[in-house]
């Protein structure tokens, strides 16, 4: 599960790829001034827009990413396949 303030819809025509690098997280770029991130849904079989969750918390309004319209608190998991998918929104509090 990780808290829906970490997690973004990719708005717009441009949504950078994620990095074959070691590690996770894919970190600032020349094509993404985004924090340390990770685009999922993202492959041609994924249903739904394109998401991406942030390693931390932010308040900050960051271009080209849209917040998620789930109340504070709220939950997402995600499955594990080709990408990570999501599957269901709790209201529960993050651990």
């Amino acid at each position: 599960l990780i808290s829906s303030l970490r997690v973004r819809v990719a708005v717009g025509e441009t949504v950078p790829a994620n990095l074959h690098a070691s590690g996770v997280w894919n970190g600032p770029s020349s094509t993404s001034k985004w924090p340390a991130h990770r685009v999922v849904n993202q492959t041609a079989g994924s249903a739904g827009p394109k998401l991406v969750i942030l390693r931390d918390v932010t308040s900050a309004q960051l271009p080209g990413l849209a917040s998620l319209p789930h109340p504070p608190g709220s939950m997402v998991a995600f499955r594990v396949g080709k990408t990570l998918q999501p599957i269901t929104a709790s209201h529960s509090q993050p651990p």
